[in-house]
């Protein structure tokens, strides 16, 4: 190889690494993360969402693709669907989940769970 060849590659490595500290991509990734960690193939989404919401397939097959498309709406009706802690799709939060501190308080679980 000669350096004009390695000068390109580093170049599409340092574009690739740069795109995946894209916070937009990683929100597209973290969308995605929810509907497999809840057995939702990604095929299948556009059938657990309202007609309003839905994107094509393809749009749903990749962070990259989904990352163009991905709408407010989309994060809102995730955050109260899959009761996703509050921030956590927009990487403000380290944990996807809700703590809900019912030890004492098993009306608080059942009210959560309804």
């Amino acid at each position: 190889m000669n350096p004009k060849d390695w000068i390109d590659l580093l170049q599409r490595l340092f574009a690739w690494l740069s795109e995946r500290r894209n916070p937009v991509r990683q929100q597209a990734a973290r969308v995605l993360a929810t509907f497999e960690a809840h057995g939702v193939a990604r095929t299948e989404i556009n059938a657990l969402l309202p007609e309003s919401l839905q994107l094509s397939a393809y749009q749903w097959s990749h962070a990259d693709q989904l990352k163009l498309a991905l709408r407010q709406a989309h994060l809102d009706w995730l955050d109260q669907h899959f009761a996703l802690e509050e921030g956590w799709l927009n990487g403000q939060s380290d944990s996807a989940h809700q703590h809900l501190f019912s030890y004492k308080a098993p009306e608080r679980l059942h009210q959560w769970f309804q």
